[in-house]
């Protein structure tokens, strides 16, 4: 064989390889990240089918090939003896650490994926799609950080389609740097216009920014699209409560119930859009409803919202009674309860009456014991807005 032809034949191998490990990498569930992506039609076999002779590729690549079957079989374990043989015959070759890192992910190992693939960036560190995988296994396994930083080299080496913005949105999101995030997601729909969850998570970040307004134009793309989203349609309801639009918020209450999505979550926003509006019997007509449900917080903190009912209604002693069942009921089954949840509601009110102050005074003492007590269960939550605005 020639010399031009061994060439050709190698940047065949380069270019057939790479296709082949972004298939398996879009088919991972690491490597996908936390966007949604389209699987790809074209099977491995499919892939595979070419003129080429494969007795033409040396043995490490021929190994590499079968590995590759093996993994799309689901035989895990044989895919990985195949990876372990041809890393031994060319340790140099970034590809086989590579695969063998798709391999980790679809079994669910994380940490050895990103091992892995930090191998194939020390022998290739100009391919971006190594640093965009170990991007996307930062964020498995909350590393929020380093996945930023492996994204942002990803997308200067030419990674730059919609699903790199959307995980380095993403991981910015969980930091509760939201300006970045908004940044990210809004680049994400720049490529991706009609893209689902770019436009909910776009929403949400605006809402953390305290831009409903904005949030809801989001949340309308997508409802006019699917009217029966849940998501985006709780969303907005939560969007137009942010924005004190409290009966637009009410029609979608309404349309919500009306298809048969009556969770207590929904009753808890119902129960507080009835509150702002003055309107303390339908408040506690959904208040009951909400304390219905099977859900832990839910349940907890619908008694919180009673507490508020009564101390809107003047009856004081009831509403401190409420409250602090509501707080003895979150210690007895050591939920997840802040200081800013347990307090929301009460902020939220603002009363003259001297006696009211007193209470929202006493329970606040209450609840710093408790968090003191039991600060592995009771805590503020960090750099996270609210999705719920009760």
């Amino acid at each position: 064989m020639s010399d031009g032809h061994k060439v050709k034949i190698t940047r065949f191998i380069f270019i057939f390889l790479s296709v082949l490990l972004l298939l398996c990498s879009r088919l991972g569930g690491m490597d996908q990240g936390h966007a949604v992506t389209a699987r790809s039609s074209v099977s491995t076999e499919g892939a595979v089918a070419s003129p080429f002779d494969y007795s033409q590729f040396d043995q490490s690549d021929q190994l590499l090939l079968r590995a590759a079957f093996r993994l799309e079989e689901g035989n895990y374990l044989e895919s990985l003896s195949l990876v372990a043989e041809s890393v031994q015959l060319r340790p140099e070759s970034p590809h086989g650490y590579a695969l063998r890192a798709t391999i980790f992910s679809r079994m669910g190992n994380v940490t050895e994926a990103i091992r892995n693939l930090t191998k194939a960036i020390e022998l290739d560190p100009k391919t971006g799609e190594h640093y965009r995988r170990r991007g996307a296994g930062y964020i498995k396994i909350g590393d929020y950080q380093s996945a930023i930083s492996d994204l942002t080299l990803a997308i200067q080496l030419g990674e730059n389609d919609h699903t790199v913005f959307f995980d380095r949105g993403y991981a910015f999101e969980q930091l509760g740097r939201y300006p970045e995030a908004l940044r990210d997601y809004s680049e994400t729909l720049n490529i991706s216009p009609s893209n689902y969850v770019g436009l909910l998570s776009r929403g949400w970040t605006y809402r953390c920014l305290g831009e409903p307004q904005n949030a809801i134009h989001d949340f309308d793309k997508i409802l006019e699209v699917d009217p029966l989203d849940k998501e985006a349609r709780l969303q907005r309801v939560s969007a137009y409560i942010e924005g004190e639009q409290f009966d637009q918020a009410i029609k979608d209450m309404d349309f919500i119930f009306q298809n048969g999505y009556q969770d207590g979550q929904a009753y808890l926003d119902l129960a507080f859009i009835h509150f702002q509006k003055n309107d303390l019997d339908k408040a506690l007509l959904a208040n009951a409803e909400a304390l219905k449900s099977d859900e832990k917080k839910v349940r907890i903190l619908g008694m919180l919202q009673k507490g508020l009912l009564f101390l809107k209604q003047g009856n004081l002693g009831t509403a401190r009674q409420t409250y602090m069942e509501g707080l003895e009921l979150a210690r007895k089954r050591e939920s997840f309860l802040s200081l800013d949840d347990s307090m929301m509601e009460l902020k939220s009110l603002r009363p003259t009456d001297e006696k009211v102050i007193e209470i929202k005074q006493e329970i606040l003492n209450y609840l710093t014991q408790t968090q003191q007590n039991f600060d592995s269960k009771f805590f503020l939550p960090l750099n996270r807005c609210k999705k719920s605005s009760t």
